[in-house]
Protein backbone atom coordinates (compact mmCIF):
# COMPACT_ATOMS: atom_id res chain seq x y z
CA UNK A 1 0.00 0.00 0.00
CA UNK A 2 1.51 3.44 -0.74
CA UNK A 3 2.37 5.70 1.55
CA UNK A 4 0.94 9.36 2.72
CA UNK A 5 3.71 10.60 0.93
CA UNK A 6 3.75 8.60 -2.35
CA UNK A 7 1.76 10.41 -4.92
CA UNK A 8 0.01 8.29 -6.76
CA UNK A 9 -1.41 10.90 -10.07
CA UNK A 10 1.69 12.04 -11.54
CA UNK A 11 -0.33 15.21 -13.53
CA UNK A 12 1.90 16.45 -16.65
CA UNK A 13 1.46 20.17 -15.45
CA UNK A 14 2.68 21.38 -12.03
CA UNK A 15 -0.13 22.13 -9.89
CA UNK A 16 1.57 26.00 -8.67
CA UNK A 17 0.96 26.42 -12.35
CA UNK A 18 -2.56 24.78 -13.16
CA UNK A 19 -4.24 26.16 -10.07
CA UNK A 20 -7.92 24.84 -10.18
CA UNK A 21 -6.46 21.38 -9.93
CA UNK A 22 -8.92 19.25 -8.05
CA UNK A 23 -6.10 16.35 -8.02
CA UNK A 24 -3.43 15.46 -5.40
CA UNK A 25 -0.18 17.37 -5.73
CA UNK A 26 3.10 15.94 -7.48
CA UNK A 27 5.12 17.42 -5.19
CA UNK A 28 6.79 15.17 -3.09
CA UNK A 29 6.07 16.55 0.47
CA UNK A 30 9.71 14.92 1.77
CA UNK A 31 11.66 16.82 -0.59
CA UNK A 32 9.25 19.36 -2.59
CA UNK A 33 10.41 18.68 -5.78
CA UNK A 34 8.41 17.18 -8.85
CA UNK A 35 9.23 13.94 -10.05
CA UNK A 36 11.82 13.41 -12.30
CA UNK A 37 10.81 13.04 -15.61
CA UNK A 38 12.13 10.01 -17.84
CA UNK A 39 14.14 11.73 -20.90
CA UNK A 40 15.32 9.45 -24.13
CA UNK A 41 18.38 10.80 -25.24
CA UNK A 42 18.01 12.14 -28.54
CA UNK A 43 19.29 11.33 -31.69
CA UNK A 44 21.61 13.79 -33.55
CA UNK A 45 19.45 15.43 -36.58
CA UNK A 46 21.04 16.62 -39.53
CA UNK A 47 20.51 19.36 -41.43
CA UNK A 48 17.98 18.87 -44.45
CA UNK A 49 19.60 18.87 -47.55
CA UNK A 50 19.24 20.68 -50.59
CA UNK A 51 19.36 18.95 -53.85
CA UNK A 52 20.50 21.34 -56.96
CA UNK A 53 18.36 20.90 -59.72
CA UNK A 54 20.34 19.27 -62.63
CA UNK A 55 22.34 21.83 -65.00
CA UNK A 56 19.96 22.83 -67.96
CA UNK A 57 21.03 22.08 -71.18
CA UNK A 58 22.23 25.11 -73.29
CA UNK A 59 19.19 27.20 -74.50
CA UNK A 60 19.03 27.44 -78.29
CA UNK A 61 20.44 30.76 -80.31
CA UNK A 62 17.75 34.39 -80.23
CA UNK A 63 16.63 35.57 -83.00
CA UNK A 64 15.58 39.21 -82.92
CA UNK A 65 15.44 40.28 -86.68
CA UNK A 66 13.86 39.01 -89.48
CA UNK A 67 16.94 39.62 -91.42
CA UNK A 68 18.21 37.24 -88.85
CA UNK A 69 15.59 34.82 -88.86
CA UNK A 70 15.87 34.70 -93.23
CA UNK A 71 19.47 34.48 -92.94
CA UNK A 72 19.18 31.33 -90.68
CA UNK A 73 15.95 29.77 -92.57
CA UNK A 74 18.35 29.89 -95.89
CA UNK A 75 22.03 28.90 -94.38
CA UNK A 76 20.81 26.49 -91.87
CA UNK A 77 23.37 23.72 -91.52
CA UNK A 78 20.68 20.67 -91.61
CA UNK A 79 17.36 20.05 -93.32
CA UNK A 80 14.80 21.10 -90.84
CA UNK A 81 15.09 24.49 -88.56
CA UNK A 82 12.41 24.73 -85.50
CA UNK A 83 12.17 28.43 -84.70
CA UNK A 84 9.56 28.79 -81.04
CA UNK A 85 8.46 31.91 -79.97
CA UNK A 86 7.33 32.78 -77.41
CA UNK A 87 6.70 35.37 -74.56
CA UNK A 88 8.79 36.10 -71.14
CA UNK A 89 5.59 36.20 -68.81
CA UNK A 90 4.32 32.91 -70.27
CA UNK A 91 3.77 29.76 -67.60
CA UNK A 92 3.54 27.26 -70.83
CA UNK A 93 6.62 28.67 -72.23
CA UNK A 94 8.53 28.49 -68.95
CA UNK A 95 7.46 24.81 -68.85
CA UNK A 96 8.34 24.08 -72.50
CA UNK A 97 12.02 25.64 -71.78
CA UNK A 98 13.91 22.62 -70.81
CA UNK A 99 11.86 20.32 -73.01
CA UNK A 100 12.80 22.33 -75.71
CA UNK A 101 16.61 22.48 -75.01
CA UNK A 102 16.98 18.87 -74.73
CA UNK A 103 15.10 18.43 -77.95
CA UNK A 104 17.67 20.89 -79.36
CA UNK A 105 20.69 18.61 -77.92
CA UNK A 106 18.86 15.32 -78.81
CA UNK A 107 18.09 15.68 -82.87
CA UNK A 108 20.99 18.10 -83.05
CA UNK A 109 22.48 16.32 -86.25
CA UNK A 110 18.81 16.77 -88.10
CA UNK A 111 17.34 19.42 -86.40
CA UNK A 112 18.52 23.14 -85.83
CA UNK A 113 16.38 25.07 -82.76
CA UNK A 114 16.25 28.76 -82.45
CA UNK A 115 13.99 31.08 -80.50
CA UNK A 116 12.05 34.14 -80.89
CA UNK A 117 10.79 36.46 -77.98
CA UNK A 118 7.63 37.96 -79.05
CA UNK A 119 8.34 41.03 -77.37
CA UNK A 120 11.50 41.12 -78.91
CA UNK A 121 9.32 41.98 -82.22
CA UNK A 122 6.23 41.71 -82.08
CA UNK A 123 6.26 42.42 -86.09
CA UNK A 124 7.95 39.36 -86.66
CA UNK A 125 5.45 37.64 -84.70
CA UNK A 126 2.74 38.70 -86.01
CA UNK A 127 4.19 38.16 -89.85
CA UNK A 128 4.81 34.31 -88.46
CA UNK A 129 1.15 33.94 -87.65
CA UNK A 130 1.70 33.84 -83.74
CA UNK A 131 -1.81 33.64 -81.99
CA UNK A 132 -0.51 32.34 -78.68
CA UNK A 133 2.38 31.13 -77.06
CA UNK A 134 4.62 29.17 -77.24
CA UNK A 135 4.21 28.31 -81.00
CA UNK A 136 6.87 26.23 -83.04
CA UNK A 137 7.53 27.07 -86.64
CA UNK A 138 9.28 24.19 -89.07
CA UNK A 139 11.19 25.10 -91.94
CA UNK A 140 12.48 22.21 -94.58
CA UNK A 141 15.27 23.04 -96.63
CA UNK A 142 14.15 26.32 -96.80
CA UNK A 143 10.13 26.33 -96.94
CA UNK A 144 8.10 27.07 -93.91
CA UNK A 145 5.88 23.58 -93.45
CA UNK A 146 3.93 23.30 -89.94
CA UNK A 147 3.52 25.44 -87.52
CA UNK A 148 1.65 24.74 -83.91
CA UNK A 149 1.26 26.30 -80.52
CA UNK A 150 1.53 23.83 -77.59
CA UNK A 151 3.51 23.67 -74.45
CA UNK A 152 3.70 19.32 -74.37
CA UNK A 153 6.88 18.23 -75.24
CA UNK A 154 5.71 15.14 -76.92
CA UNK A 155 3.57 17.06 -79.66
CA UNK A 156 6.81 18.83 -80.10
CA UNK A 157 8.96 15.50 -80.92
CA UNK A 158 6.30 13.71 -82.54
CA UNK A 159 5.99 17.09 -85.23
CA UNK A 160 9.79 16.92 -85.73
CA UNK A 161 9.93 13.28 -86.45
CA UNK A 162 6.93 13.90 -88.89
CA UNK A 163 8.99 16.50 -90.93
CA UNK A 164 12.02 14.63 -90.91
Amino acid sequence: MPSKHTPTFVHPIPVSIHRFSHHPSPVDAQTHHLPQAVTTPRSPTLPPTRQTPPPSPPQPPHISTPADLSTLVTNTPTPLLVLKVYSRGCRSCKRIERPFARVAKAYSNVVTCAQLRAEDNEQLAQTLGVRGFPTFVLYKNGERVDHFASSCPEVLVETIEDNM
